[in-house]
């Protein structure tokens, strides 16, 4: 007989070993991140910090004075200065904001601003951006450190430690930090993050991480490594965005494996432009911990800058994330740029001009500025709670202080100009009051009575309960359908369809309307980029544009494009003719997944897999697998076993917590047609990185009366030690060849119209089925 074997469990078992003994480090365990068997739910501020020397260059003989320094824009700084000048000065200013953002309720930082470039001229080589002195008081310049290839360089040594001590203040004051890796280079012409310009500068900066895995792999104050900040963004032409998503996969998966041949304790994620790089970028097939996209309230004057429609677009993004995203994912960024200062605070004056965020009112508006400090309020609330309702697991702002960009250039450069900026009002925190500036070449900390004054949301933020961890996704939102809530008539629908003629739900579809001027036809068209997700039966609705003042309303659109997590594009120049069928083939590694009532026969082996959570509820599992091929459930946090799991005698079981990921190989990643219609399959496909606590159980075959004989057999065959239930018997395609009622002990067999080959007799008890083997020789 077979032994029957019940299993009413639950099993919970992470794909990571556990952190070092008495070590903070962050975990995950599914959609939540852990600190000590703690909830630890991330509320992170956006910081900026600098790298400061007083030489220049810096040189290996110099390099111990390099330090990290916050942002030259917080505090009372006023253009190029920065207020401390060593790393303990340094120290004692972060210990104050990280003291401040306690208060305001963050345990975290996303630290930016410190990674290396990668220069794309005369080879491959980092550098990193130091800012220096030019006069005892003045930090106007910085000038370019090139690093050497030698990662043992006194350079690399002293930047790494540069690191640790940032990483371990944050962690002495209650905060975790999530490090940019490497810096955005967007804003220099000779300088530029290019990792993924070919394979080998992926490759180059695979070894970077690797080594700075390395050197920070014992610091429980640091969460996370954040791969790449919005790649769509990052070089000056924009050439990350035709990636296709088999090369996506390819480079975040070496860059997570650099990672993690330095470390186990420490998470990876990318900063992404979310649903604007699904055609690239795509969450799905990227080798990541959990994903952090960038979502800003985007005003738009296509509809007067309703604020009311801001929001609720806002609340599609969040909603498509939670829906479509299929890992634990984090609002990477977010912001809301307010201000209520008409002008400077009294006697807040510099050479006797208005140090006022904006002087002449030029951008004291729409859509540089976006509201009132009540209305950013308002926002900070509405974005944190819609974040944990839509399946976010942490959330972070931009930023700490409002920045102040016109001193960057000199009163005496002709294009300077008061209230110059392009960054003003994101802060939570706006300038002190009380300072008075006689001469700009004084320290500038002279007279400053405060170094800054809380804005409005200060005290939401203090204030914010996070509410209960959501059970699942809500209704979606109004908008979902219609991001910019188009009140016109509908202009075309479209229907998606995957290999299996079922509905693609949660695609994103994009189209680019472009508004001509009326006066004067030459001047350049404004493009209006309208977003709309699909159904749960798989439509997309695209409306008509709104006609906009001065401007003669589009008929057609510039182009379309169609995105599906896991799967190649659809774009088309117009648009296609309506009630077009658009159709994606994909093997979606789905996030979580349930399987009910398994039951296997005569399988050599099989994978139930799912990409974080696969729940495996009443499983009869006989004759199956083998030691080879043994049937297989694999997840990356958790596999919950519930009600009955049996198993027929010899059946081999496997249940793997594996850090499952896409397969980067699937054609359909890449910018090809998709292929032919498949059968359906079981989903899910990746690497399988070995790692510790796989749970392997064995079912070993009790002695059993039942026999046959002669086996191989011809024309009859003698079954004996028959128990009770009916019998089947099946041949080696699966079809049935004979059916019978147990009547007797012994039972003989017809055989001589059967075919050559393996046949498997099957007995159905109580105690679960029996299975015998025969062979017909001719």
């Amino acid at each position: 007989m077979g032994i029957r074997s019940v299993l009413l469990l639950m099993v919970c078992i992470s794909a990571f070993p556990a952190p070092q003994a008495n070590a903070q480090f962050v975990t995950l365990e599914g959609r939540q991140f852990m600190v000590d068997g703690e909830e630890f739910y991330p509320r992170a501020m956006n910081y900026y910090m600098i790298l400061a020397s007083p030489h220049e260059p810096v040189t290996p003989q110099n390099v111990q004075s390099m330090y990290a320094s916050p942002g030259r824009h917080y505090d009372m700084t006023v253009g190029s200065w920065i207020e401390c000048d060593s790393e303990a000065s340094c120290n004692t200013q972060l210990g104050d904001h990280f003291d401040k953002l306690v208060e305001m309720g963050f345990n975290s930082i996303r630290l930016i601003g410190l990674g290396p470039f990668m220069r794309k001229d005369g080879g491959r080589r980092y550098t990193l951006s130091v800012a220096h002195q030019i006069t005892m008081t003045d930090w106007a310049n910085t000038h370019v450190v090139d690093l050497p290839p030698d990662f043992d360089d006194p350079l690399y040594t002293r930047y790494f430690e540069v690191l640790r001590n940032v990483v371990s203040v944050a962690n002495a004051h209650g905060i975790k930090v999530i490090l940019l890796c490497a810096d955005d280079a967007s804003q220099h012409q000779d300088i530029q993050l290019v990792p993924t310009v070919d394979a080998s500068a992926a490759d180059d900066y695979a070894a970077y991480l690797t080594r700075l895995a390395y050197e920070l792999k014992d610091e429980p104050g640091l969460m996370a490594y954040d791969l790449w900040n919005e790649p769509i963004w990052t070089t000056l032409d924009y050439s990350m965005v035709g990636l296709s998503k088999s090369v996506v996969c390819e480079y975040t998966t070496l860059w997570y494996d650099a990672i993690r041949a330095s470390t186990q304790d420490h998470l990876v994620t990318l900063g992404g432009s979310g649903f604007q790089e699904l055609g690239s970028w795509d969450p799905a097939v990227m080798k990541l911990d959990f994903y952090s996209p960038h979502y800003y309230p985007e005003p738009s004057e296509f509809d007067g800058y309703n604020m009311a429609n801001n929001f609720e677009r806002f609340k599609a993004m969040l909603y498509w994330t939670g829906a479509a995203v299929q890992m634990p994912w984090i609002v990477g960024e977010t912001g809301f740029t307010a201000e209520d200062d008409d002008f400077c605070p009294q006697n807040t004056i510099i050479n006797g001009i208005s140090c006022h965020l904006d002087d002449d009112d030029d951008k004291d508006r729409m859509p540089y500025r976006y509201g009132n400090e009540g209305e950013q309020a308002a926002f900070a609330v509405l974005s944190m709670d819609a974040t944990r309702q839509f399946l976010g697991s942490g959330y972070s702002w931009w930023e700490l202080q409002n920045s102040r960009n016109s001193w960057l250039c000199s009163p005496t450069d002709p294009t300077w100009k008061p209230g110059h900026y392009g960054s003003n009002f994101w802060g939570v925190l706006k300038y002190g009051n009380d300072v008075t500036y006689t001469d700009p070449l004084l320290p500038p900390w002279t007279s400053v009575q405060n170094r800054w004054r809380d804005k409005l949301v200060v005290a939401e933020l203090e204030e914010y309960e996070l509410p209960p961890a959501p059970t699942g996704l809500p209704a979606p939102p109004p908008a979902y359908g219609n991001w910019h809530s188009l009140p016109t008539p509908v202009y075309r629908t479209y229907h998606l369809r995957d290999e299996h003629d079922a509905p693609v739900v949660h695609a994103l579809a994009e189209a680019e309307w472009k508004y001509l001027p009326i006066d004067n036809p030459l001047d350049d068209p404004v493009s209006f980029w309208d977003q709309a997700s699909s159904q749960s039966d798989g439509t997309v609705v695209f409306h008509k544009p709104l006609p906009i003042g001065g401007y003669n309303t589009p008929i057609n659109p510039v182009q379309i494009s169609v995105h599906a997590s896991g799967a190649a594009s659809h774009h088309v120049s117009g648009a296609w003719p309506d009630g077009t069928t658009l159709p994606f083939t994909r093997d979606l590694l789905e996030y979580a997944v349930t399987m009910t009532d398994i039951e296997l026969v005569w399988d050599l082996g099989r994978d139930y897999k799912a990409g974080g959570e696969l729940t495996v509820v009443d499983a009869l599992i006989h004759d199956s697998g083998t030691e080879q091929m043994p049937v297989r459930f694999l997840a990356r946090h958790f596999i919950h076993l519930t009600g009955e799991f049996r198993a027929g005698g010899g059946s081999e079981v496997r249940i793997h917590p594996k850090a499952i990921f896409p397969d980067c190989n699937s054609p359909w990643l890449g910018l090809l047609a998709p292929p032919p219609i498949v059968p359906p399959s079981i989903k899910g496909s990746g690497e399988e990185l070995p790692v510790s606590g796989n749970l392997l159980l064995r079912f070993l075959t009790e002695p059993s009366a039942l026999n046959a004989y002669p086996n191989p057999c011809m024309d009859r065959v003698t079954i004996e030690g028959l128990p009770e239930g009916p019998l089947t018997v099946f041949d080696a395609e699966g079809a049935l060849v004979h059916r019978a009622a147990k009547r007797a002990d012994q039972l003989v067999l017809d055989t001589s119209s059967w075919p050559p080959g393996g046949y498997r007799l099957r007995i159905e008890t109580p105690e679960g089925p029996h299975t015998l083997s025969i062979t017909k020789v001719r």
